[in-house]
Formats: structure tokens, C-alpha cells, sequence
């Protein structure tokens, strides 16, 4: 297992469609997610998501990042969260800090 940790940051006035659009995720963003049985789970505290994920391989990861469905869903995102100069969405560096219980018996990273 593999997985990855991040910040992203809403725009101003954007979270309501951000969390709408994460409750009624594309059917074809569902269906690449179980495709490459990806789990995650994102909080929020005005302005910053932090998002985890877990995913089978680095391989997943990389198929679904390159997936027409991804693509389309951050280009999508990409008008709710920061972005940078080419428009790409920023992504936070979030180190690891504690690691206790279910998470320290499977440290995913490691």
C-alpha cells in the first residue's frame, strides 16, 4: 500500500460547489477510483482541505492521474481550488508527524 497526503486551498465563495461536487462525484470519476481501488477521506478548515489517500501501488496512483476522467474532474477543480500560474492546482507538502494504532502497524509508507 501506498499513500499520499496534501493541502489544497478553496477559493473564495467556492466550497459549496467544491463539496457539492464531492457529493455527487461523476459516475466516471466512481468508476476510475474503484478501478484502481483508491480510498481517500478530505477535511476541511476554511480555507485548507487536507486529503489523504490510500492506494495498492505507486502504479495505481500514476493510472488514475493520467486517467481522461481524472483529467477532466481537476480541470473542473481548478476553478474551485487555488492553482498556480499554469493553472495546475497547488498541492501543500504535509510531513508526517505521529503514527499510532492501525497506522503505525500498517506505515504505509515504509
Amino acid at each position: 500500500m501506498v499513500e499520499r497526503a496534501y493541502t489544497l486551498t478553496v477559493r473564495k465563495g467556492c466550497y459549496e460547489e467544491y463539496k457539492k461536487a464531492h457529493d455527487e462525484l461523476w459516475p466516471e470519476v466512481v468508476e476510475i477510483l474503484n478501478q484502481y481501488n483508491l480510498h481517500m477521506i478530505i477535511y476541511y478548515q476554511e480555507p485548507t482541505l487536507f486529503l489523504y489517500q490510500v492506494a495498492p501501488s505507486q502504479e495505481c496512483y500514476d493510472l488514475y492521474e493520467r486517467s481522461e476522467a481524472n483529467q477532466r474532474w481537476n480541470e473542473y477543480m481548478a476553478k474551485l481550488l487555488e492553482t498556480d500560474e499554469q493553472g495546475n492546482i497547488i498541492k501543500g507538502h504535509v510531513e508526517k508527524a505521529f503514527v499510532w494504532g492501525i497506522f503505525k502497524e500498517k506505515d504505509l509508507l515504509n
